[in-house]
């Protein structure tokens, strides 16, 4: 039987060993260079290790002072890297302070940025979106807990408003690109009629009435156009909308012939032979801007009746299956009075803002906006932006 290497090692040693660790027979199996089960083997063939022998006052007094010496070599240190740290970080706010010295001496001049002026390569159409007025309808604030309030008056100063920020906004545009043109679209259910029953105590005015009011308030908006950008050509492009009719149904061939608000467009048209006009006898208006085919129509042909998802959902169904007949690049819409901008198709808000309605079905609580657009001819729809007419 091979025997283990404690066996090799004198007595002698071994009782030095277990005396110098003071009897830690892990300590003294490291001095020996032997295992700690080896090392207790050995102790019970032996009838126990020995017993370290007491260690004398000088030894104790000595060890102690090799503790204190080594916790004082420990503390140093830490303090020899606490000031490296230290002197580090003065050095380093010394550096920034002469660099900001040096910044605030310096005679710095602001170079200005040339900004290139649009070079005529590629022109841009400007797209108002008028639509969703409702203009005779009355919106008491109790009735929508505070959130709106609408009545002529107010209609007549939010349409103001949307002339004025439609006008900055091409200003603003024609900085950023080559704006040529201005289209103008009528979406529908600019009057609110007596659709539903309660319409006919509601409203603020009767159907005849709209027409006129609403006349008057789009005439006095193509005439600012005209009047503030006569180097533009002005295009006006109409959808009837569902509010406008004259039947209890929808009709979807013969919808025009029943609609007040197509009538409105024909005399409007009338008023300004002028500027050109699209007023559509089907549900959609095909508008060829550059090399952009737009598709305007009101959005009551798609057909939602609420779910998380919300709107996009049937409106990406809707134009999908539209575009196996006559394909378009964008779509433009509203009557669901919400801002809903996309890359290929736009929802554009209300103007009427929230309404008792809108509060029964739990639809999105929105300001009243309109939406303007910028297409250039030859890259798309460049920008999408809602114009907020809500009175401050």
């Amino acid at each position: 039987m091979k025997r283990s290497k404690i066996h090799d090692i004198e007595p002698g040693y071994i009782s030095k060993a277990v005396g110098a660790a003071r009897g830690n027979v892990t300590e003294a199996a490291a001095m020996l260079g032997v295992s700690r089960g080896a090392l207790w083997r050995y102790f019970k063939k032996q009838g126990g290790p020995p017993k370290a022998e007491p260690e004398s006052p000088d030894v104790r007094d000595l060890r102690r002072a090799e503790k204190v010496a080594r916790d004082a070599t420990e503390a140093l240190k830490r303090e020899k890297q606490r000031r490296e740290q230290a002197e580090q970080e003065l050095e380093g706010a010394l550096e920034r302070e002469k660099l900001w010295t040096d910044i605030s001496n310096a005679n710095l001049k602001p170079k200005a940025l040339r900004i290139p002026k649009p070079n005529g390569k590629s022109s841009s159409t400007a797209i108002i979106c008028a639509n969703d007025w409702h203009a005779g309808e009355t919106i008491p604030s109790d009735l929508v807990n505070g959130l709106n309030r609408f009545d002529p008056e107010i209609c007549r100063a939010r349409v103001d408003r949307l002339w004025s920020k439609s006008i900055r906004l091409i200003e603003f545009s024609r900085g950023l690109c080559d704006i040529q043109s201005v289209v103008l679209w009528l979406g529908g259910d600019l009057i609110n009629n007596y659709l539903q029953d309660e319409a006919m105590e509601s409203n603020s005015m009767g159907p005849m009435e709209e027409v006129v009011f609403v006349r008057e308030l789009v005439a006095d908006g193509i005439a600012t156009l005209l009047k503030s950008f006569s180097s533009l050509s002005v295009r006006v492009v109409c959808n009837y909308g569902n509010h406008g009719r004259i039947t209890a149904k929808r009709r979807i061939s013969t919808g025009w012939k029943t609609n007040l608000e197509y009538l409105l467009y024909l005399s409007l048209a009338k008023q300004f032979p002028n500027i050109q006009w699209d007023v559509a006898r089907g549900y959609h208006n095909y508008i060829d801007i550059g090399q952009t085919v737009v598709r305007f129509h009101h959005g009551c042909a798609i057909r939602y009746q609420g779910g998380i998802g919300g709107v996009a959902i049937p409106v990406e169904k809707a134009v999908r299956g539209w575009n196996l007949g006559r394909k378009a690049d964008l779509d433009v819409f509203g009557h669901y009075h919400v801002s809903y901008p996309t890359w290929r198709w736009t929802c554009s808000g209300c103007l009427c803002g929230y309404s008792p309605f809108a509060l029964s079905i739990k639809a999105d609580v929105q300001p009243p906006t309109q939406q303007f657009i910028v297409i250039d001819h030859e890259r798309g729809k460049t920008l999408d932006i809602p114009m907020f007419v809500q009175e401050s």
